[in-house]
């Protein structure tokens, strides 16, 4: 083989090599990033429970995310002990409920975007993207904003947003529905 296809080829290996590497490692950053959005800290029970009202699963959220975002007439009812679940079903006036206690969506400070179709209701809790602000601003890139937000760790979903989690799923929906990606 001529020595310069022999380097030629050699190089080609070691950017390909490289290249994986690199891409790789974006991938697991990526993934990490959007791991630490709103890291627990604490621990939740996961376990599905039914909500008293419409009977659908709903999905554990931590404490902080109720001490957050209820109204104070409805904090001092908040009983810390028991296990909460956010009720995402749209029809559905229970936002937050546990065995014993039940949170309504006039018990919140915010409306809740996923039994809310308004369009000032916020989608983004954190950095306040709502739907007209996604139509209006043509918000294509909120994804990738929201991602570097997250990267820098300036994200608070746990005490932002009523269920408690990273809206970047909502977000995604909303954009695609507006066909903007």
């Amino acid at each position: 083989m001529p020595k310069i296809l022999y380097h030629r080829k050699a190089a080609v290996n070691i950017a390909a090599f490289l290249w994986n590497n690199i891409f790789q490692k974006i991938q697991k950053e990526s993934e990490l990033d959007m791991s630490r959005c709103c890291q627990n800290t604490v621990e939740t029970d996961t376990s599905e429970t039914l909500c008293p009202l419409c009977r659908q699963s709903g999905k554990g959220v931590k404490l902080i995310t109720l001490k957050s975002l209820l109204k104070p007439s409805s904090l001092a009812k908040l009983q810390p002990k028991l296990n909460y679940s956010f009720c995402s079903t749209s029809h559905c006036d229970v936002v937050y409920y546990s065995e014993l206690n039940t949170f309504r969506m006039q018990d919140l400070k915010v409306p809740v975007f996923q039994k809310d179709d308004g369009s000032e209701v916020p989608v983004c809790y954190c950095f306040g993207l709502s739907r007209a602000s996604l139509i209006s601003e043509a918000k294509a890139n909120a994804i990738d904003f929201i991602r570097e937000q997250v990267r820098e760790n300036r994200c608070g979903c746990e005490v932002n947003n009523p269920q408690g989690a990273c809206c970047l799923g909502n977000v995604s929906h909303v954009v695609q529905q507006l066909g903007m990606k």
